[in-house]
């Protein structure tokens, strides 16, 4: 039996928020047995990712608010644990957890892992000091670009930077990039735009002092993931899907955005 049918999803989203209640019952009937269990639904997520995820974070970040909101749409009681990312990846693979998140899409990620719709649509920017005198990319040309161990120089990346002759500066976090970046230790930080501009305010206490330049590098989805081997993984990520739509239409996902992501700018 399929998680939720096409003409469930689109009755539900035509009703107001009012009678959302009439088809969240009827979502749980169309719901396997074993999403139906007294225990709660085990999620793994990581640190360190702000905004989107990190247990000091109010509701553990937006994307923390969010999956869990989408869980108890769906009749769940979400018990959302934070662990190492390499931690937490393998052991969802392992069956300890029913699903973790926010992951970028990669297709060495598709072989294990079946992916939700987005969570969010996230852009990779590039931050310079304010007084910098760049105004596009070809003016970083011999520059120092500080990207932290552990991320990667994405297809988009290099193809945004194809031709440039750069230094790489390697600092252990994101952080140190922006505390670099403002004591002209080094030129430009590749980041996703809600992440630099939350580390930017953290580190130097004023994003006055960064700002972006015009180009946008990439436009990268994040998404929950299923592993492929799960009994009715296909099942969970429909429903969980038709409650995250659900959440769109209602508002109530942009509501959650702006509680976490409200002080920060959008351009």
């Amino acid at each position: 039996m399929q998680g939720c049918s096409s003409d469930f999803r689109s009755q539900c989203r035509s009703k107001p928020w009012s009678g959302l209640i009439i088809c969240l019952l009827l979502a749980v009937l169309l719901l396997p047995g074993w999403l139906l269990a007294d225990t709660p639904i085990r999620i793994v997520t990581g640190n360190n990712y702000e905004p989107y995820v990190d247990e000091g974070l109010p509701a553990g970040g937006m994307l923390t608010e969010l999956v869990s909101v989408a869980f108890e749409l769906m009749g769940e009681s979400p018990d959302i644990i934070f662990q190492p990312w390499s931690r937490g990846y393998q052991e969802t693979l392992n069956g300890d957890y029913a699903a973790t998140f926010p992951y970028v899409f990669t297709v060495e990620r598709s072989e294990s892992y079946l992916f939700s719709a987005p969570l969010i649509v996230v852009q990779t920017r590039i931050f310079v000091r304010s007084a910098e005198p760049a105004e596009s990319i070809a003016d970083l040309e011999g520059r120092r670009l500080c990207l932290p161990i552990g991320y990667v120089l994405s297809q988009e990346i290099h193809a945004v930077l194809d031709g440039l002759t750069v230094q790489l500066n390697r600092p252990e976090s994101m952080s140190n990039c922006f505390r670099m970046l403002d004591r002209q230790r080094t030129d430009f930080v590749v980041s996703n735009l809600f992440l630099g501009q939350m580390t930017a305010l953290e580190e130097l206490g004023d994003l006055g002092k960064v700002r972006l330049l015009e180009e946008v590098v990439a436009n990268t989805t994040l998404h929950l993931i299923v592993p492929r081997d799960r009994p009715e993984a296909a099942q969970l990520l429909d429903a969980f899907n038709a409650a995250l739509s659900e959440l769109r239409t209602e508002g109530v996902a942009a509501e959650i955005r702006q509680r976490h992501l409200g002080h920060l700018s959008v351009a």
